[in-house]
């Protein structure tokens, strides 16, 4: 979502609901993005698919009694 000075959002949501709005200047690359993965090419969002879903210890350990989801893998047209 792109905002300007001019526009104010609203934001409404339940008790003990987060929500968190991070800014700065816009991009100057193409930006993919896939279930929680974000790349600057397809590859990458591959790989971390594959990392997520192995247990890489690059994306540590997440400490919940949930269990843990598996990535979905891209689909079929998915484009760079």
């Amino acid at each position: 979502m792109y905002l300007n000075w001019s526009q104010a959002p609203k934001v409404s949501g339940k008790k003990g609901a987060r929500f968190m709005l991070l800014g700065g200047e816009p991009l100057n690359q193409k930006v993919l993005l896939w279930w929680n993965f974000v790349a600057d090419n397809k590859a990458d969002i591959e790989l971390a698919i594959n990392d997520w879903n192995n247990n890489h210890p690059r994306f540590g350990n997440v400490d919940s009694d949930l269990k843990r989801l598996e990535a979905p893998a891209l689909p079929e047209g998915f484009k760079e």
